[in-house]
């Protein structure tokens, strides 16, 4: 994961928290003893700690949710945005079956009531039930498959 530019709040970030290659800024910095990390000759890298300053000063960084586009407005600090946008951010997305496959964590909770009522077709025995009694449902349906 690296973080772009359009996604970073503060102006003044020193060049040094930037990959080289990329322009991104660094997530979760490594320094390795070789700068070859696959080896033509199988050889393993040794990974190095970085210096304390390149783990202090992004943690002062204020960064924009990658859910932005999807309405998020939170601008979080380096060492919680990991957190906040794989388990808290209500505008990340979730898979839903009933409706479109992919859904926001607040549309998933908006729709949730409808998704529970919505009547679905069970595929052995073709009997129409509620989504709310799928599972149950598919534990005891007589229909065997071959």
């Amino acid at each position: 994961m690296s973080i772009g530019l359009d996604r970073i709040v503060d102006p003044n970030v020193p060049e040094w928290c930037f990959c080289l290659i990329c322009k991104c800024s660094l997530w979760k910095p490594r320094v390795y003893r070789n700068l070859v990390i696959l080896c033509p000759f199988n050889c393993q890298y040794e990974e190095k700690g970085c210096s304390q300053q390149l783990h202090t000063h992004p943690s002062r960084i204020r960064i924009r949710c990658r859910y932005q586009i999807f309405g998020c407005q939170k601008l979080l600090r380096y060492e919680s945005l990991e957190q906040h946008e794989n388990n808290e951010c209500e505008y990340r997305y979730l898979s839903c079956t009933n409706f479109d496959p992919v859904r926001t964590v607040k549309e998933f909770e908006q729709r949730q009531p409808d998704c529970i009522t919505t009547d679905i077709k069970c595929e052995l025995c073709q009997q129409t039930m509620k989504q709310s009694q799928r599972e149950q449902h598919f534990v005891n349906c007589d229909t065997t498959t071959e």
